[in-house]
């Protein structure tokens, strides 16, 4: 548990037979447990997936397990192997702290084209929640959203949406975007046979969206059972050992 932040323990989800990258996600609670979104998941088997996680130098492991949302876009994937000193505190606890203008963070790998190719990226965002919504996907997904100051390019999404002065204060999952427009300028033109022209200009803009864990915590904890004081404890006088350790470095 060397590195505590959020991306550390963030992966990038992979078609094991073709390479083909499908989104991020995170470790939640148990270190071989990670949330996703549902649409990177798609109809694909366990044994189709592979994930990558950046805290254990990009270590790659088989899924074996998924279980998903019946309305959300949401998805639980398990894995098997993943060293708890390697990755940082996973995050465990969810906060329904639902005001406007709260600000948030997220995380993950949003895809990167260069010179024809591409790989994902990680990457941190930063911005504040806009407005709640209930929210029916053109994916046809049906969740309370968040809708975030900040666009969520390809790949982001099945990132982590936190509190970035604690990040373990867990609000979200990213899943998609909100495309919507504004008229900037318009006019009309009237010409000899009567018709009229119309036109006008556009400023489209993009906005990220995320769904609100809090809402579906009762389905979360019926697969992935909250902590135990016990094992917080445990965790605890782990990292503190870790962190004894590295000052006498």
């Amino acid at each position: 548990m060397r590195n505590l932040h959020s991306i550390a323990n963030t992966g990038a989800l992979f078609n094991k037979k073709t390479g083909h990258f499908l989104g991020s996600g995170f470790i939640f609670r148990d270190v071989n447990t990670l949330l996703t979104a549902k649409h990177c998941v798609g109809d694909f088997k366990p044994h189709d997936l592979i994930i990558m996680i950046y805290a254990t130098g990009n270590r790659v492991y088989d899924v074996i397990e998924i279980e998903s949302h019946q309305k959300a876009d949401i998805s639980i994937i398990k894995i098997q192997g993943v060293n708890e000193l390697e990755i940082g505190w996973p995050k465990d606890s969810l906060f329904d702290d639902r005001s406007f203008g709260i600000e948030v963070m997220a995380c993950g790998f949003p895809e990167e084209s260069r010179l024809g190719k591409s790989q994902p990226t990680a990457r941190v965002f930063r911005g504040h929640i806009q407005r709640f919504i209930n929210w029916e996907s053109h994916l046809g997904y049906e969740y309370v959203g968040a809708e975030l100051s900040f666009r969520c390019p390809g790949g982001l999404s099945g990132g982590p949406l936190f509190n970035p002065k604690f990040p373990g204060r867990t609000y979200g999952l990213i899943t998609e975007n909100i495309r919507t427009s504004t008229i900037l300028d318009s006019f009309e033109e009237v010409y000899d046979d009567g018709k009229i022209y119309r036109e006008h200009h556009e400023s489209v803009i993009y906005y990220g969206v995320a769904v609100w864990l809090p809402t579906i915590s009762t389905w979360l904890d019926s697969i992935i059972p909250p902590l135990s004081n016990d094992e917080i404890n445990r965790r605890a006088k782990l990292q503190q050992e870790l962190n004894e350790q590295d000052k006498k470095k």
